[in-house]
């Protein structure tokens, strides 16, 4: 017989003893420390766990407090008796920790198209820039550019092209040949405009000098050569000499007039000799806009001169001309003549030259009183040296 009774008896086990199997599963054992082994050591009567009950009850479990059905022993077994100092040696499973392995998470490789973002990351909207501004600043300046490129086509453009179609048909496809003529004639028209312009001031230039000196004193020459002017006139008195040179400063200022001898003629026609210098020089003439070509040769030039003389009533003592080289696609030559007649005639054949013969160029001039006692102006002579270019 065992010694504890199971059927009566409850407390046949320590409160701090523990063999219910499902505390063992449910009771976690804590991790022995490393210097300290802990061994349950529980003594356990044979007869108790070979003693089975003869009927089975429902009884309160002493250990865990819950209901259980209670096992039927077998009566034939032998009861187990569990000595009270004898304590049996149980082996008691060590638990040991498991250590599970987890990989290592690794965060992902931060690049510069995806950066990396933790779990953790509160998502805030980046503040995008305002491509507004730039846009617009954009699209005016497009169409600034394509005003621009309207105004100049449509409005430009085409008030210009009429006016090179029309300058185009005006312009046909000229030769070479046709250039160099045409150039020629340019040049040769120029040439003698600038020579028209040179007579014509000449010819200006003596008939103020012969205005200004008839109410003073009276002409006794005057001559004219290249671009010097000696004028000698004749008066009663040294006050009309005098006179005479202030009236030609007067009018003349820009010729620098000036006294170079004054000479008295005793007897009863006596009176004062005057003669005066200027540089007529001096200021540009202007080229003459009337341009005409009267002669192709030099016959025609001279007898162009004769007809011109005959007209106003002069009488050509003589007349020659020789040849002296090839200017400006010209051939240049030089003619002389003398004629006779009044003052007034002379003044109205230089005019002529002046405004028609633009082919000639007063090189030298010399009008001189026929009549060196009275000084008539019915008789003069005039002597010309004439370039022509023809």
């Amino acid at each position: 017989m065992a010694k504890y009774n199971l059927l009566e008896d409850d407390d046949i086990f320590d409160e701090e003893d523990d063999f219910s199997g499902k505390d063992k599963e449910d009771k976690v054992k804590p991790e022995p420390e490393p210097e300290q082994t802990n061994q349950l050591d529980i003594e356990i009567d044979d007869d108790l766990l070979n003693d089975e009950p003869d009927d089975l009850s429902m009884e309160e479990d002493i250990i865990s407090g819950k209901s259980m059905q209670s096992t039927i022993l077998d009566k034939d077994e032998p009861e187990i008796s569990i000595p009270e100092n004898e304590e049996q040696e149980l082996p008691i499973e060590e638990y040991e920790p498991q250590v599970v392995d987890r990989e290592e998470e690794k965060s992902p490789e931060i690049t510069a198209d995806k950066p990396y973002l933790t779990e953790d990351y509160a998502d805030e909207k980046q503040t995008g820039i305002n491509y507004k501004p730039i846009v617009i600043s954009a699209a005016i300046i497009v169409a600034l550019i394509a005003v621009y490129f309207i105004v100049d086509i449509f409005i430009l453009s085409a008030s210009s092209e009429p006016e090179v179609a029309e300058n185009t048909t005006q312009q046909p496809v000229k030769t070479p040949e046709q250039i160099r003529q045409e150039q020629e004639a340019a040049a040769k028209t120029q040439f003698l405009a600038q020579l028209a312009g040179e007579t014509q001031k000449d010819v200006n230039n003596i008939n103020t000098i012969l205005d200004n000196i008839s109410n003073t004193a009276k002409l006794s020459s005057i001559l004219l050569y290249d671009k010097s002017l000696l004028l000698e006139v004749f008066g009663t008195t040294r006050a009309e000499i005098a006179k005479t040179n202030i009236n030609l400063k007067n009018k003349m200022a820009d010729k620098s007039f000036v006294v170079v001898s004054s000479q008295s003629r005793p007897g009863p026609n006596g009176g004062v000799f005057g003669l005066f210098k200027a540089d007529i020089n001096g200021g540009s003439s202007a080229a003459s806009k009337n341009v005409n070509t009267n002669f192709n040769t030099i016959v025609d030039a001279q007898n162009w001169l004769k007809q011109q003389s005959a007209n106003e009533g002069l009488k050509v003592k003589s007349i020659d001309n020789h040849f002296v080289a090839d200017e400006k696609n010209f051939k240049k030559f030089n003619v002389e003549t003398t004629i006779h007649g009044s003052m007034a005639a002379c003044k109205n054949l230089l005019n002529k030259l002046s405004s028609n013969g633009s082919q000639l160029k007063i090189n030298k001039l010399n009008l001189t009183a026929a009549d060196q006692k009275n000084f008539q102006s019915k008789n003069f002579q005039l002597k010309l040296v004439l370039e022509v270019f023809v």
